[in-house]
């Protein structure tokens, strides 16, 4: 299945070894700069990043453009889409709710929203809408999210009735799942106990509080000075992003617009107990499953090359032209923000950049950025030929692995499968997704997409074969059961 451009990361890292300097805080800036420079030029990153490091900005710059059409340049007061980060803040508000006896986690969705469904309502909780646990299905998996979804203007109740109201696909509190239907509700019951929108409560209770002059809920309506415009860049061609109705479609699971700057205050505030106080934020801060605890990645571990404890508490968010990271190490006050209004090839990965920022301000070993082998190749396809592309993949995994970076291949294969899918290219997709099965042998999803692919191309018994491989190797693959069902019973 495509893996979609809306939901979190715990960052991981790969690394690779070689001598270490020590660098001072200004060499530190400079391979900052270094780093970040390369994949502007890759046009893989155009916005605004800034770094701390024990509490101190070490790093702030802005890159590349905020409007291409004026050719107006970001600058560090730029205001980008930060996508799921803003789950933070949803949950954020939840919690300050449950520390004024507003709410109990355990309570049910039907509590506080008596239209939604109640065989649905009166199993799922507070806790479980927080923790993705909750088995709702997310409609931004839907097949017409991006056409009627993403674009409609609907009342909260219609949106939660219509979209978020779907079926439960597991038991409550039993599977994560990540899932901004679950997000969207929590929005609701916030304005549901308030009396008041959701944007409203959030300027109130957070942005007013912690000194956040520079964000707020976007929508298609308001004129917002300073605020980027979001660009695909599709194998080599740029364009407009994908509208999205923020306010009306994706809300308190993903329509904040913000600053780097708006979202250190966030993050000292968020760890400062300045918002809530010390028990619920531990309770905040606590994972769950899939180390996912309320808006928020955490994870702990011995961090290659530190040989020393690290702990994380990270969000990404990607929406339509967007992308985010907000990761915080709790250790020793690092703090690295990425904001850009450009999306390259249908990934909204930003890690080989914040992966490489920690490596340098903790004077680890890191690899030098180079561009994807996968967009590469898919400018093959776009602008030559399929055999074209695939003959160059494979050369390139002989002869020129020094050259292209292989580190993101399988997603950026799949998506490449699907671009060619949503362009009516079906038989080079199937081409494709083979190739992702060939080459991640192991991996679910591959054979997940490629049954997709085949079950498009009118190759029933193939595609068939395909799920059943992607349930061998994960059978809580729930999509793979769907589509057997329909296949088998057509």
């Amino acid at each position: 299945m495509l893996k979609l451009q809306f939901g979190p990361a715990i960052l991981l890292f790969a690394l690779s070894f070689m001598p270490v300097v020590k660098l001072s805080a200004q060499n530190e800036a400079q391979k900052i700069d270094e780093v970040i420079k390369a994949y502007q030029d890759m046009h893989e990153f155009s916005g605004t990043a800034l770094v701390m490091k024990k509490g101190k900005i070490i790093f702030q710059k802005a890159y590349g453009t905020a409007n291409r059409e004026t050719g107006t340049p970001n600058t560090i007061d730029t205001k980008f889409r930060i996508g799921s980060v803003t789950k933070q803040f949803t949950a954020m508000l939840i919690m300050q709710l449950k520390e004024q006896g507003k709410l109990n986690l355990q309570d049910p969705i039907s509590r506080y929203l008596p239209y939604y469904r109640k065989d649905v309502g009166n199993q799922v909780t507070i806790h479980q809408l927080l923790t993705h646990t909750s088995g709702i299905p997310d409609f931004t998996r839907r097949p017409n999210f991006t056409s009627e979804i993403a674009v409609v203007k609907l009342s909260r109740e219609e949106m939660v009735k219509k979209y978020c109201s779907d079926t439960l696909e597991s038991e409550p509190g039993k599977v994560y799942s990540y899932c901004n239907s679950g997000y969207y509700i929590l929005g609701a019951i916030i304005e549901s106990i308030t009396g008041k929108s959701y944007g409203n409560v959030l300027q109130e209770r957070i942005f007013n509080v912690v000194g956040m002059k520079n964000s707020g809920i976007d929508n298609p309506f308001t004129i917002v000075k300073n605020r980027a415009i979001g660009y695909d860049n599709v194998y080599g061609d740029f364009t407009n992003s994908t509208y999205i109705n923020m306010e009306s479609s994706v809300l308190s699971a993903g329509a904040i617009y913000s600053t780097v700057g708006d979202l250190m205050l966030w993050n000292k505030a968020l760890h400062s107990n300045k918002l809530l106080s010390a028990e619920n934020t531990e309770i905040m801060f606590t994972p769950y499953l899939n180390k996912y605890a309320y808006g928020i990645g955490v994870n702990k571990f011995i961090y290659p090359g530190l040989n020393r404890e690290v702990t994380f508490h990270a969000h990404t968010g990607g929406i339509f032209g967007f992308r985010a990271v907000l990761l915080y190490e709790t250790q020793n006050d690092e703090l690295i923000t990425l904001l850009s209004n450009l999306v390259d090839d249908n990934s909204m990965d930003l890690d080989p950049i914040t992966n490489r920022i920690f490596a340098i301000i903790n004077n680890i070993p890191y690899d030098k950025p180079k561009p994807s082998v996968v967009s590469h190749m898919g400018e093959l396809v776009v602008h030559q030929s399929l055999d074209t592309a695939i003959a160059f993949y494979r050369q390139a995994k002989v002869k020129l692995k020094e050259k292209y970076d292989f580190g993101r291949t399988e997603d950026e294969l799949n998506s490449l499968g699907y671009y060619l899918l949503n362009h009516k290219r079906v038989k080079d997709a199937v081409q494709i997704l083979k190739l992702v099965t060939e080459e991640f042998p192991q991996s679910w999803n591959a054979y997940d997409s490629y049954a997709e692919s085949l079950a498009l191309d009118n190759q029933t018994p193939a595609a068939v074969t395909n799920y059943k491989k992607s349930l061998d190797l994960n059978p809580e693959n729930a999509n793979a059961t769907k589509q057997l069902k329909m296949l088998e019973n057509k």
